[in-house]
């Protein structure tokens, strides 16, 4: 055990309210991050949120897609049965062909997107766990 005096006693006590100083200085600063963190969380957040209605708007343009092309394939194989393709028949055909196309484009980027947001909101939210679970 140390031998106090009364000016270890004094210069402890100031050397604690130094630290409690530094303390509350942290503390202030960490709150402001802590707000700070909110609002990126906010937009986290909200991205995903965006990324989920893009995701369904996606999911609905397919459906429509799909019905699309079965009414296509119908209509071909209604045709091919009477071996009489039209122009107009081909036409629609390239149409199709088009907007197919243009879909699987929309579907890789998307998809893309997809994984690289999973992918980071994943490492975050796995590291974050880290650090509160210490």
């Amino acid at each position: 055990m140390a031998v106090y005096d009364h000016l270890k006693i004094h210069q402890e006590h100031r050397l604690w309210d130094s630290d409690l100083q530094m303390w509350s200085h942290d503390l202030k600063a960490w709150e402001d991050e802590v707000e700070r963190l909110d609002e990126m969380l906010d937009y986290i957040s909200n991205r995903v949120q965006g990324h989920r209605q893009q995701v369904m708007d996606h999911l609905k343009t397919l459906i429509v897609h799909r019905d699309k092309i079965n009414k296509h394939e119908a209509e071909i194989k209604y045709v091919i049965e009477g071996s009489n393709l039209n122009s107009e028949l081909l036409k629609s055909h390239i149409q199709e062909a088009k907007r197919h196309d243009e879909q699987q484009k929309q579907h890789e980027v998307l998809k893309q997107r997809h994984h690289h947001i999973f992918l980071l909101v994943s490492g975050l939210n796995s590291s974050l766990t880290k650090v509160f679970d210490q």
